[in-house]
């Protein structure tokens, strides 16, 4: 099949401009906009059925009325087919919602998002949940720990585990590093210029998220860093701690300010993510580290 041709297929049209306006004026015509270009999408595929390599027709303002009839079971056919999707999608859309408005109105937990957001990772099948906070989200000591109360260590016997992306410089603190140990919730090492950076280990996995990939390096990170970052991997998941990156806790003083132990040291999962603004770069720095990991 001719994958690529069935995308250059719209530009070969001498009017291929404006056929893209038209559909994108569809698009915001509530319900029955959508309808007709689909009755639209209909007629050009049976003109290429019948007709082979000959030009598909021009948009017919005369044809409406067709194109509307057309477009109805296609158009229904497609709701029906993103349905399962629009049900996963939907209450994560409206989870992180909640968590934004209760957030930013009460200091109550959002406990609608956090089941919502729970339940739809449980139907994806994740077993390790990333909760990220906005940048603005301040870390308060009162309110911090009754959020981490709410998070469920289990789901029907599945263990979920859970981590914290924390954006915001506040939460460099012993205390923070301290409720996440009781919790067991592992806080997202981010290696980044643009967000707080600590390596505390607080649950029994890790997750880094590597954000210093640059366009103009065809593996977003040289060589050097990810052979360095293939070191921090393995040296993770043998129960040890890198000693070159960046803690907050670790010292006498900290642990005389209430800072609890790291956890025992045991192997552990180690979860690295390449994502930042150069995502083109993203998967050849993944694939060269599964190379320097042996994987």
């Amino acid at each position: 099949m001719r994958y690529l041709g069935a995308y250059r297929f719209l530009f070969e049209h001498p009017k291929w401009g404006i056929l893209l306006l038209i559909g994108a004026v569809c698009q915001f015509v509530p319900l029955v906009g959508p309808v007709v270009l689909m009755g639209y999408i209909y007629s050009v595929i049976e003109a290429k059925h019948r007709h082979g390599d000959a030009a598909f027709p021009d948009f017919d303002f005369n044809q409406l009325g067709a194109y509307l009839t057309r477009g109805v079971w296609p158009f229904l056919a497609a709701i029906v087919a993103a349905l399962p999707l629009m049900i996963l999608l939907v209450p994560a859309f409206f989870g992180m919602f909640f968590l934004q408005v209760a957030s930013a109105r009460t200091n109550e937990p959002p406990v609608a998002g956090i089941i919502l957001i729970v339940l739809c990772g449980i139907a994806f099948g994740l077993l390790s949940i990333v909760w990220q906070f906005a940048t603005t989200k301040r870390f308060d000591a009162a309110d911090f720990p009754r959020f981490l109360e709410l998070l469920p260590r289990d789901i029907g016997g599945r263990p979920l585990r859970h981590a914290l992306d924390v954006r915001h410089a506040s939460f460099m603190t012993p205390e923070f590093i301290a409720l996440a140990r009781r919790y067991r919730a592992a806080i997202v090492f981010t290696d980044s210029r643009d967000y707080p950076s600590f390596a505390d280990l607080s649950a029994d996995f890790v997750y880094a998220r590597l954000m210093r990939s640059t366009a103009s390096v065809k593996t977003g990170y040289q060589r050097k860093a990810i052979v360095q970052w293939s070191q921090h991997a393995q040296t993770w998941a043998q129960g040890d701690e890198p000693g070159d990156l960046p803690r907050v806790s670790g010292s006498d003083e900290d642990a005389s300010r209430g800072t609890t132990k790291d956890p025992s040291p045991a192997p552990r999962d180690v979860f690295v993510l390449f994502i930042n603004g150069a995502k083109e770069r993203a998967p050849a720095a993944a694939r060269e580290l599964l190379k320097q990991l042996g994987a």
